[in-house]
């Protein structure tokens, strides 16, 4: 609302964090669609939030890219976790406002750490336990 802010967390928060998100329903169809090159479908994602309402996200995804760890999806904090595939497209809709992510080129080249490295110059540093009291909760 105003502030710029941000907050910071280990692997282990992340993985602690990413524990607690429900495990999405996700549905897969045999749409097909090229995006970046790359041969992909098409996934209905469902995921709870903390109100217990229902979002559904349509995700094309293909099983071509693997991440670091070997497998090609489901890195999204939770969100499309259990994905057989890494997301090269997702639209979601909350209220009025949809958003679209859309992979214009991939690159497997390897990125330098450097790339990693985020100014806070501006920011207030927070930690997430009041990042979430100041969302309700969430």
């Amino acid at each position: 609302m105003g502030q710029k802010q941000f907050y910071k967390l280990n692997k282990e928060e992340l993985e602690k964090e990413s524990k607690k998100s429900p495990e999405p329903k996700i549905t897969y169809t045999e749409e097909k669609k090229t995006i970046a090159g790359y041969e992909c479908k098409k996934a209905i994602v469902e995921m709870k939030n903390d109100k217990g309402e229902v979002n559904k996200v349509d995700v094309w995804y293909t099983d071509k890219l693997q991440g670091p760890s070997g497998h090609a999806g489901g890195r999204m904090g939770g969100q499309f976790k259990g994905l057989k595939g890494a997301p090269l497209e997702f639209s979601m809709q909350f209220g009025p406002m949809k958003t679209q992510m859309i992979a214009s080129n991939v690159s497997t080249s390897a990125v330098p750490d450097s790339k990693f490295t985020v100014s806070t110059e501006g920011y207030t540093e927070i930690k997430l336990e009041d990042l979430k009291k100041q969302r309700g909760g969430q």
